[in-house]
């Protein structure tokens, strides 16, 4: 992982990667994950806020004692600014994700991906006064939708700014066009957990993901 989030779930003996007291399953019971031996960590991530689903995504955090890192957006929820302050406050970190998730724009050429970096970079810095040093790619350092040659100039250009980025190794499945039970995104996370000694589960907070916070 390099650096490590601050937001790291340390596994209790009940507790696979930090999720277990967070699931149910559809009729509220918990579910009851054995834990090894050996102690493991998490990371609960929570990219393209905020949204309408950020303040209930916050209030699940706080009843569970649980940090997590938010990478956030800015160019299609102005309205929602203020809570980029509001997740530091909670004791969150927050990381740059992209200004407005775009491909094309993002991954057409240097130049246009910093010009969006800027753009959500500015709103990040006057929320939270001060920087971050977190960021993640749309769709993953390896996305498909970013040409080979432009990586190398991407993760150089991200390195002199005084950024690490940071991928996943679990999905959810809290993004897609169905909206499935909080036991099948649970599910999801703990089957990626399989083998694990560090996770890096990613989750939403947008308008669609209704049943993350559950």
């Amino acid at each position: 992982m390099g650096r490590v989030f601050a937001a790291a779930v340390v596994l209790g003996v009940a507790l696979v990667f930090g999720l277990g007291y967070l699931c149910a399953d559809e009729g509220g019971t918990p579910v009851e994950v054995e834990a090894g031996a050996a102690a493991r960590v998490a990371y609960l991530t929570f990219d393209d806020g905020p949204s309408p689903r950020t303040e209930e995504i916050l209030a699940m955090l706080d009843k569970k004692g649980v940090k997590a890192t938010f990478f956030v957006t800015s160019a299609e929820n102005e309205e929602y600014h203020d809570w980029i302050g509001t997740i530091a406050e909670a004791g969150h970190d927050v990381g740059i994700h992209c200004d407005l998730h775009n491909p094309g724009r993002l991954y057409g050429c240097l130049e246009g991906f910093v010009g969006d970096f800027e753009r959500i970079e500015q709103v990040v810095e006057e929320q939270l006064g001060g920087r971050t040093s977190l960021y993640r790619f749309p769709g993953g350092s390896r996305s498909y939708r970013m040409p080979k040659w432009l990586r190398p100039q991407l993760l150089d250009w991200l390195e002199g700014r005084g950024y690490t980025y940071y991928d996943w190794n679990a999905v959810s499945g809290d993004d897609t066009a169905t909206v499935y039970p909080a036991a099948t995104l649970a599910r999801n996370i703990l089957r990626a957990a399989e083998g694990k000694e560090e996770l890096v589960a990613l989750f939403h907070d947008t308008s669609i993901s209704t049943t993350t916070a559950e």
